[in-house]
């Protein structure tokens, strides 16, 4: 969709408003948003009023039980509670927002179904890549938010919303510092990895301060240790590549699965517990395979293109 040619920047800004929620947001028009909020800084304002409106309406919404109820004051004369009005004006404010603007765009929420990827980009200019079956969902907007649901992301954050951008999981916050870096969900915890600039991670017993080429884990809400990595190793996913470190066999046919659609099939429960360690192309994923049967000595049944089992010897 073009933008619109009046000169006026808040119909402009209206107009990336709804376009950067919406799910056919293009990689054409991702670049002409960021030109646009380059080109003057009343642009990035109109938009972050248009944000803001929206936040505060949102916030109202959410939290109209909270206003205390107001007895009527004449006898006989009934009187509407606090709560009650004002939240049919917020309500219809929110209306009136959604229907003049919002109904032909995506909520706040971003997912990618199993073998796709994708990239968005949020009104303050954060580009987001996304793994396959992954998820996430603004929760704030100045500053921005964003909940990590599942998957994986990759943010490049601009240098006008440095130390701007947050990104929950679970418990854990991560701040970032003029910043590229990915983050990672897994069953109990998740990873943070730095390719330039730094981010500040905050967990139950206390917060660290993260440089590019460096890694954080977190379980249960607790850092874990810190380790150093290649940039060129940061999402690797984004090149079509599975970096595997002392993996479990049974997360990495999760993976395969999660990747590729393939199936893999793990009748002895040992073998799920086996690890593996290496760099594949999940263009190649018969092959890793392959690689696998023969480091631990297992069989590879091929049952379909599309089906393979991994049986002890």
């Amino acid at each position: 969709m073009a933008p619109p040619s009046s000169p006026d920047p808040s119909e402009a800004a209206l107009h990336w408003f709804v376009r950067c929620r919406a799910e056919n947001f293009s990689d054409g028009e991702r670049h002409a948003l960021e030109a646009w909020l380059a080109a003057s800084p009343e642009h990035r304002r109109h938009l972050q009023e248009l944000e803001r409106t929206w936040q505060t309406l949102d916030l109202l919404q959410e939290r109209r039980h909270e206003l205390p109820l107001v007895p009527p004051r004449q006898p006989g004369r009934a009187r509407l509670p606090a709560w009650t009005w004002l939240s049919t004006l917020v309500a219809g404010g929110c209306a009136a927002l959604y229907f003049l603007f919002l109904l032909p765009a995506a909520l706040p929420h971003y997912e990618t179904p199993a073998q796709e990827r994708r990239s968005v980009t949020l009104p303050d200019g954060t580009s987001i890549a996304m793994n396959a079956d992954s998820a996430f969902a603004v929760r704030g907007l100045q500053p921005l938010q964003i909940e990590l649901l599942r998957g994986d992301i990759y943010l490049e954050v601009p240098p006008a919303s440095s130390g701007q951008v947050e990104v929950r999981l679970g418990s854990v916050r991560i701040r970032d510092i003029g910043t590229r870096f990915a983050v990672q969900a897994a069953a109990a915890g998740g990873n943070v990895a730095v390719a330039e600039g730094a981010v500040q991670v905050s967990g139950a017993d206390g917060q660290r301060q993260l440089a590019a080429g460096h890694s954080l884990g977190f379980n249960n809400g607790r850092l874990t240790a810190e380790r150093t990595v290649g940039l060129e190793d940061v999402a690797p996913w984004r090149r079509g590549e599975w970096l595997l470190q002392e993996t479990p066999v049974g997360d990495m046919v999760r993976e395969v699965a999660r990747q590729t659609g393939i199936r893999v099939d793990l009748p002895d429960p040992a073998v799920s517990s086996l690890t593996v360690s290496g760099r594949f192309s999940m263009a190649q994923a018969e092959q890793m395979l392959w690689a696998v049967a023969e480091v631990h000595g297992l069989r590879l049944q091929r049952l379909n293109p599309r089906h393979y089992a991994l049986l002890a010897p």
